[in-house]
């Protein structure tokens, strides 16, 4: 497994929490914008799915 940025570390941890809401979601979608390589890292990371486990 790839080693992660530090960025997509915090956003990992910022998500992976039961209390986070939709509207997290949102604003973290937003300072995110369009980074497509970050949003390919988090997705490659295969951490995203474990949220719902």
């Amino acid at each position: 497994m790839m080693e992660i940025s530090s960025k997509a570390k915090t956003i990992l941890n910022q998500v992976q929490t039961p209390q986070t809401r939709l509207g997290d979601l949102r604003k973290i979608a937003k300072d995110i914008k369009k980074d497509h390589a970050l949003a390919m890292e988090l997705w490659f990371s295969g951490k995203v799915a474990e949220v719902e486990k």
